[in-house]
């Protein structure tokens, strides 16, 4: 089974939907230090287990820089969300990938139970061949062009 696309990404979409509160982890920050304090405003301060998998050092002593935050209820930030999306949410917008639900949890998750269709939806086998759009998946060049999508939305 070959998932590249994590649930942090995909929470973007109903946490976007559900949107009302106007400083928030779905905005994009000033500079990738601003989003870090967007996510830890909101997700809390990560314990030290799950800040073990960070292995650059400066991005390790910045985050245990930063002013110890508590997690924000997101009740709180999306009142008029069903307990199925924000149990979703909850459990897509984990700061440790390994405790992160999988796109496949996500798919079986009650909140897509009226869009889910596990017959319809076969994991690959493989992984995707790229090579007819020349393009390589990088970690990097993944994430540069999120961000870039990312930002038509809000641009500066």
């Amino acid at each position: 089974m070959y998932i590249c696309w994590t649930s942090w990404k995909n929470s973007f979409i109903p946490g976007y939907s559900l949107l009302k509160f106007p400083y928030s982890l779905f905005s994009l920050g000033q500079n990738y230090l601003d989003q870090l304090q967007r996510i830890i405003a909101v997700l809390g301060t990560p314990s030290p287990v799950d800040m073990e998998y960070i292995t650059n050092d400066k991005a390790l002593d910045y985050m245990k820089s930063l002013p110890k935050r508590s997690k924000l209820p997101l009740k709180n930030l999306y009142p008029d969300a069903t307990p199925e999306a924000l149990d979703l949410l909850e459990k897509m917008l984990v700061f440790n990938p390994e405790k992160r639900y999988t796109a496949e949890e996500c798919l079986a998750h009650p909140y897509f139970e009226d869009y889910h269709s596990a017959e319809a939806e076969p994991l690959a086998e493989e992984v995707f061949d790229w090579s007819w759009d020349n393009f390589e998946p990088t970690k990097e060049g993944l994430q540069e062009m999120i961000y870039e999508e990312a930002s038509k939305f809000h641009p500066k």
